[in-house]
């Protein structure tokens, strides 16, 4: 059962908290460059109106269940981050908005350093006919004449109807997300006995959002910054890759395996014989993806990561071959076995 709680909610769970609520705001700051500040309005704004929908969700789940909240949550979340967050993008892309040029400005200033070294420094403003401000500051040092390396810092600051665009569409996320992570709570503590609920209880959870949403913002930083470098035309949506696989994998796991434990209707509980065949034959697919998983995350990912001499790669190969792939691989492989035994029949 702990296997299943892992695989078949609090994994999916646990990913998607992490990319309808962290991720936001890594996204707009690293990939968007939006102003710090606006950013911080924009998330706390997000959560101050989605927050409430939790304690709805919660209260909803007691009167139609928890597994329908469950399932339609990750099943939103699959479909909907992505169109989300390409709507984010459009918003604070500077291309489909008109510059004033008449208003915009560049100020050079060069200062003399302790060292002997010379900095200059070059500020460029950028104002947009909706009201929309770009900064760039560009600093490079001088030592003797020759110049050194030039650090670049962007920023933007979005008109108020672009802002409160992102505070809703932020809001969403948040929604998306209470629809599952609060009714999984009371799933989770409804699914073990009392004397090993608390140890059966913490280990999927914090596996889940440990591992699994723990590494997610390394990934997904690496697989946009890698997708910019191919030139992919939605490179800025690669960094949603890993949790939609996730949350994929533990919707179709949770839709087929888990019960609801305390239904509104007991006639509805148990499953046919028909389904609990079809739990035990997918048991065999969950043993291949495990075999699957480990030979890519250490074949086809680890090794050539670890071996690409790049300091980025030998990170995310170590994180892929070291700790992602062995919880997955085995993980993945037990619940199959358990599953092709009949231990998930109804």
């Amino acid at each position: 059962m702990v296997l299943l709680a892992l695989f078949g909610l609090t994994l999916g769970i646990g990913v998607a908290s992490y990319a309808s609520i962290v991720y936001v705001q890594n996204f707009l700051i690293k990939f968007r460059f939006l102003d710090y500040n606006q950013t911080t309005y924009i998330v706390i704004g997000g959560l101050l109106l989605g927050n409430p929908f939790y304690v709805f969700f919660g209260w909803l789940s007691d009167r139609v269940g928890r597994k329908p909240l469950l399932m339609l949550g990750l099943l939103l979340a699959i479909f909907c981050f992505r169109p989300i967050y390409a709507q984010m993008f459009q918003t604070t892309d500077l291309q489909h908005k008109t510059e004033n040029k008449s208003a915009g400005s560049r100020v050079v200033q060069r200062q003399l350093l302790p060292d002997g070294d010379s900095l200059l420094t070059s500020t460029t403003q950028r104002v947009y006919t909706d009201g929309t401000l770009y900064q760039e500051i560009k600093k490079q040092t001088f030592n003797n004449g020759t110049s050194g390396k030039t650090e670049t810092t962007q920023s933007i600051q979005l008109n108020a109807a672009d802002l409160w665009m992102l505070i809703f569409l932020t809001t969403l996320l948040v929604i998306i997300c209470g629809m599952s992570a609060s009714p999984s709570t009371a799933f989770l503590v409804e699914l073990f006995p009392l004397k090993i609920r608390y140890t059966s209880f913490s280990l999927p959870y914090h596996i889940s959002y440990g591992i699994f949403g723990g590494m997610a913002p390394v990934i997904a930083t690496y697989s946009i910054d890698k997708a910019k470098v191919a030139q992919a035309t939605q490179y800025y949506l690669a960094g949603l890759t890993y949790p939609i696989v996730l949350m994929s994998i533990s919707f179709l796991i949770g839709l087929l395996y888990l019960r609801e434990i305390k239904p509104v209707d007991p006639q509805s509980v148990g499953s046919s014989g028909l389904l609990n065949q079809v739990k035990k034959l997918l048991g065999g697919a969950w043993m291949l993806l495990g075999i699957a998983a480990a030979y890519f995350g250490i074949v086809e990912l680890g090794i050539p990561k670890l071996t690409s001499g790049h300091p980025d790669d030998l990170i995310f190969g170590v994180i892929a071959m070291l700790i992602i792939t062995p919880v997955a691989a085995i993980g993945l492989f037990l619940f199959g076995r358990y599953a092709w035994m009949g231990g998930y029949e109804d």
